[in-house]
């Protein structure tokens, strides 16, 4: 079942296996970072426990309900608009409807997207159902960072861990989707296991950015740093000023760009930017190990600090001079 989703084998048996057990878990826990499919096979595996065959995708009644986001015993809970945490009013709202028995089969399913976005009160009310649950319900928490989830949670739901997929299988899967076979393998590389984020850096136009911080990268150190730093925080401020994600993918393959340096610098050839040796040590030759090791951890800061309030132009402009200041160091 489910060929159509790549990887992870041992999590689509036993799924398949508790489609047509008795004695199977009531709470299961996806865990793993985006784009390897958590979603998609939690989805799935619902769309397979509601049907009236266990099969999924056939066309009984609860299967058309299923696809037109309309079954009554399917309840997904996820952020609401402009809210950075689930809300314990969400999970009081899905406790209130354990009372309710399944419409159209024997089985409910409550599927909980980004449950490592609960916040503590809202963990704590899950975590009343959890301890006593509907007979009838199987309830899938979705989680990037398992660590954010209390211990008392994941204690009590069973945890299916996934894994990044080969590299093969994504520039075969990518390859499906987007008729690109000269650039197939760089996104396969770069996605770091995930098909999710191989077709994201696809629509995002990853190689041409790429180039471009590339470019900029060549450019350090530079005795105009004020200069450099300003212009390009005033562009990359323009080009994401209403897409925050895609200045996270921005800082990211800046990241793997400085990475990969560093990794060179050091001998090692294991990169995200295979195509690109030339170039990186190029940006290697230009500064010491621990100029590159002090640039790379200066973009770690700005990773962390973005989760705040800071604005991507002041971010670009003090990480810049960050990497320039560092890149001096001989």
């Amino acid at each position: 079942m489910w060929e159509n989703i790549l990887g992870n084998q041992q999590h689509k048996k036993f799924l398949e296996r508790y489609l047509t057990s008795d004695n199977h878990p009531h709470a299961l826990l996806f865990v793993g970072s985006s784009g390897l499919g958590k979603q998609l096979l939690a989805m799935e595996f619902a769309q397979s426990l509601l049907c009236h065959n266990l099969k999924g995708h056939d066309n009984c009644q609860s299967c058309k309900q299923f696809n037109v986001g309309a079954h009554p015993d399917f309840v997904k809970i996820g952020l609401l608009e402009d809210k950075k945490q689930i809300l314990i009013e969400q999970i009081r709202d899905l406790i209130a409807g354990g009372a309710f028995a399944p419409t159209l089969g024997k089985n409910k399913v409550i599927l909980i997207e980004d449950a490592d976005l609960m916040g503590i009160p809202a963990q704590n009310a899950i975590l009343k159902l959890l301890e006593e649950p509907p007979l009838s319900w199987t309830i899938i928490l979705i989680a990037s960072q398992e660590e954010k989830l209390l211990p008392t949670i994941l204690s009590r739901v069973v945890t299916l861990r996934f894994k990044p997929i080969n590299n093969e299988e994504i520039e075969t899967a990518f390859l499906k989707e987007i008729k690109d076979e000269e650039h197939a393998k760089i996104y396969a590389h770069l996605a770091d296991g995930s098909i999710g984020a191989a077709l994201a850096l696809f629509e995002n136009d990853a190689l041409d950015i790429r180039k471009e911080l590339l470019n900029l990268l060549m450019m350090f150190p530079t005795k105009f740093p004020l200069n450099l730093a300003y212009m390009t925080s005033l562009d990359v401020h323009e080009r994401y000023k209403k897409d925050r994600p895609g200045f996270f993918m921005w800082l990211a393959l800046l990241q793997n760009l400085l990475r990969d340096a560093l990794m060179l610098k050091m001998g090692n050839k294991d990169l995200y930017n295979e195509d690109l040796q030339f170039e990186l040590n190029k940006i290697g030759a230009n500064t010491t190990q621990q100029g590159l090791e002090d640039a790379l951890l200066a973009t770690e800061r700005v990773n962390q600090d973005l989760t705040g309030n800071l604005g991507i132009k002041r971010a670009v402009e003090e990480l810049l001079l960050d990497i320039n200041t560092s890149m001096k160091r001989r």
